[in-house]
Formats: structure tokens, sequence, C-alpha cells
């Protein structure tokens, strides 16, 4: 630390000091909104997913039936499309399991509650991470009461996550490159008029001091400076 801050002091000239500032200062922006993005696009694929389960506890709900005192499914062209892509359980306020769709992989919830719940979230490794609506449902006669659970392991919301990542991460260093080369000709630039009264003023002699300089610009800082 201290040997950079005294390369900063004794070394960096002006134009590498504007260099990096403008340089930090791009390379902040960026990478708020890179931040930015990838929490609206995680925010707006986790709405989609919410959004599917409701519909498909929806549509579910249509077909259900009472059978010997639990909750069952009518088996219909319907609710094959449905547990191609959700595990839905048909399940007793004790936990017991009446009856299901789909594969099965999803776990039963411990403590039922209306609404979405993410199961394996905490987990070092998502693999086995699934995102689950449940529902209180009763039979026609309000004889027997049970809950509805819908689960969809969120693989496409972690493969639309990762190609997004990993184009973020290709493109980003590209872009800093880029801001790199535009922040030092942005220093270069707002430096030349200082270069030019250096190189003027170098040229006068103890003879040449009540000369002026010859500084076409605006009226500004180094226009003042110049006069």
């Amino acid at each position: 630390m201290h040997h950079l801050r005294q390369f900063w002091t004794h070394h960096a000239n002006i134009r590498i000091r504007l260099t990096l500032w403008y340089l930090l200062s791009l390379g902040l922006i960026l990478f708020t909104f890179a931040g930015f993005l990838v929490g609206r696009l995680n925010r707006s694929l986790l709405e989609q997913a919410d959004t599917a389960l409701e519909l498909a506890a929806d549509r579910v709900l249509e077909h259900i039936r009472q059978e010997d005192g639990r909750l069952v499914f009518q088996r219909t062209d319907a609710l094959r499309q449905i547990e191609r892509e959700f595990d839905v359980y048909l399940i007793a306020s004790d936990r017991t399991l009446w009856d299901r769709l789909g594969y099965g992989n999803a776990p039963i919830l411990e403590a039922p509650k209306a609404g979405f719940t993410t199961i394996g979230e905490e987990r070092p490794r998502r693999d086995d991470e699934w995102r689950v609506f449940s529902q209180q449902v009763t039979s026609p006669d309000d004889s027997t009461a049970g809950w509805l659970q819908v689960a969809q392991s969120p693989g496409e919301h972690r493969s639309v996550m990762r190609v997004f990542m990993r184009d973020l991460s290709c493109s980003l260093p590209v872009m800093f490159l880029l801001a790199g080369l535009v922040s030092f000709f942005l220093a270069t630039r707002a430096l030349r008029p200082i270069s030019t009264i250096t190189q003027t003023a170098q040229t006068f002699t103890a003879s040449d001091l009540g000369e002026r300089i010859d500084f076409e610009g605006p009226n500004d800082e180094v226009g003042q400076l110049a006069t």
C-alpha cells in the first residue's frame, strides 16, 4: 500500500491519474448496471415460474374428486400435460400422501402453508432445489380437507441465468478495456491545451517574460491560465 501511494504521488502524471479516475467511474457504472440486470432478470424469471405454478394449480383443481374419504385426481388429458412439467401432490393435513402426478421427485413440505415456498435454496448445490405452490383444498361437500402442492425444479431458470452470467462475464472485460481506451482518449484530449501552454512557455527566456501565450480556445480555466 505504501509503494502504491508513492507511485501515485511521485510517478503517476496527470494523464494517468485522469485515465484511472475515468476508468474507475465507468467501471463502477458498468458493474452497478450489470448487478441491476442480474437482479432484474432473476426476479423476472422467478415471477414467471410462480405464475406457471399458480396456473397449473388452478387447472388441477378442476380435476379433483373425493374417493374413500380422501381426495384424488381425475386422470384426464389435461392432467397428463401438467405432470410432464410439474410434480403435483394431494396431501392430508397429517402429511399423508393421497395422490400424486408427475415423477414424484419433489419433497413434501413438513408444514404446508398457502403460497410460495422454495426448498433447498440454502444448500451449496442447488440440484435439488424446488419452487412450491401450496393451496388448501376441500371436497365439494366440505367433508374432506387437505393440501394441493404443485412443485417445479427451476432448472430452466438456472440455465438462463448461467448463460446470462457467462455472456456477462465475457462482455464485461471487453467493455472495461474499451472504457480504458475511452478514458485515456478523454484524459489526453482534456490535457492537450495544457501541454500546448507548457511547450510554449518552455521556449520563453528571461527577456520574454512580458510575452503573452497565443492560446486559441475557450475562455475557461485553461484559457484564463494561458492569458
